[in-house]
């Protein structure tokens, strides 16, 4: 198989991650000697003092999760914990009052750690179905791009990598489910990437510069954003039924909610002009990652520096509005 790197985040102090450590145990153990698995994990680090989050906290959390992988995937070598790179959204470092939706520095601080040629992205209060590997395994022999399926549910009972029962939730259903097929990948375009269950090159989301952070942070559509700018770039896309995770719907809303909003009025809102710019662009995303891009800060973080403090930008782009006042 080709090495894999997954990148699991999360931003809830209980993300279920028991959940898919189990399955990956349970599905992958023979191959996991070529998996690196990611957390990026909100909670990983000393949040300011109005988060209610201290060092101490963070400690625990880090040595909990340690132990979690050493008990329930024992297979795996190589993990890594990591908090969010430096964001002005969220996070220590943050310029906004609270903390917003920031899924693309997430997503993109993933990619900088990423050791392989191949990336997995999984939300978190997810559980892998049974033939959820051995499709990302297949994802990665085809070298583009595959969108797995997902299923939204409520009361979602796991044990020992597997899903035991549930309720199900048809506002929770994948939109794009009755288009596949339970035998294999189907084409389809960009804007069916979802990101809480996709396969692809690593090379590809180094083309783009990574998740569209300037655009998408405080706002949320970064995944279709980066299928569009990804389908610009050349990339083909497929959806895979089989590669599909299980999530639980109601635990989505417990403790704190990140912030966001799409300003405006539709179709004169921000996500509009957001979608404008990447129907209309060459596939790169302007974030602010320096010369050379993300590719080149992947290169310093792989080679061990940290990640720099870079609190740009300012003000919201949309309306102007600064960070400070959000």
């Amino acid at each position: 198989m080709k090495p894999i790197s997954i990148i699991y985040s999360t931003a809830r102090r209980d993300c279920k991650f028991e959940w898919f450590l189990a399955a990956l145990q349970k599905q992958a153990s023979t191959d996991l000697e070529n998996v690196q698995l990611i957390l990026v994990d909100f909670w990983a680090e000393e949040m300011k003092p109005e988060d209610n989050w201290d060092a101490g906290a963070a400690l625990i959390r880090n040595v909990t999760t340690r132990g979690l992988v050493k008990t329930l995937a024992p297979s795996l070598k190589d993990f890594e914990l990591t908090p969010v790179m430096p964001s002005p959204w969220q996070g220590r470092h943050r310029l906004t009052a609270v903390n917003w939706f920031a899924a693309s520095s997430v997503r993109s601080t993933g990619i900088c750690l990423a050791k392989h040629e191949t990336l997995c992205f999984v939300d978190d209060l997810s559980c892998p179905t049974s033939t959820w590997w051995s499709a990302v395994k297949e994802a990665a022999d085809r070298g583009q791009i595959t969108a797995g399926a997902y299923r939204k549910v409520r009361e979602l009972n796991c044990a020992e990598g597997e899903i035991l029962c549930y309720i199900d939730a048809p506002d929770g259903h994948d939109n794009r489910y009755p288009h596949g097929s339970d035998t294999g990948p189907v084409p389809c375009g960009g804007n069916w990437l979802y990101g809480c269950n996709l396969v692809g090159p690593t090379e590809a989301f180094l083309q783009i510069n990574g998740y569209p952070i300037a655009w998408c942070d405080g706002l949320g559509f970064e995944d279709v954003i980066a299928g569009i700018m990804l389908e610009k770039k050349g990339w083909k896309f497929f959806y895979d039924r089989r590669q599909m995770t299980f999530e639980d719907r109601d635990l989505h809303f417990v403790g704190q909610v990140m912030k966001r909003s799409d300003y405006g009025v539709s179709p004169n809102d921000k996500s509009h002009a957001v979608l404008h710019a990447a129907q209309h662009g060459d596939g790169w995303h302007p974030n602010y990652f320096g010369e050379g891009g993300i590719r080149a800060l992947r290169e310093r973080v792989l080679a061990g520096e940290p990640f720099p403090i870079c609190l740009c930008p300012e003000h919201e782009f949309f309306t102007g509005t600064p960070l400070k006042d959000l």
